[in-house]
């Protein structure tokens, strides 16, 4: 009887082993895709960040050109009153 429940027991040592290795790799897998996670997040982090310094130069640039088109509309309404005067 003692025989069986040493060998029982040795059994019940080798399955829980077993498992606990097959824990640590699925641990291991969760580390490996957290790890994955964090890499595509920053990868992602710094494409936002050169969308909106895009955007920012987009912005000033059609601020840019705003105000060229006042100036030359000013200049051309200078140049017509200028024209009827002379």
């Amino acid at each position: 009887m003692a025989f069986a429940q040493v060998s029982n027991g040795a059994a019940l040592v080798d399955t829980t082993k077993q498992r606990m290795q097959d824990i640590d790799q699925r641990i291991q897998r969760v580390n490996d895709l957290f790890s994955d996670i964090t890499a595509a997040t920053h990868e992602q982090t710094r494409g936002i960040e050169q969308i909106n310094v895009a955007i920012a130069q987009l912005d000033q640039a059609a601020q840019d050109n705003a105000s060229m088109v006042q100036h030359t509309a000013t200049a051309a309404q200078t140049a017509r009153t200028q024209k009827r005067r002379y």
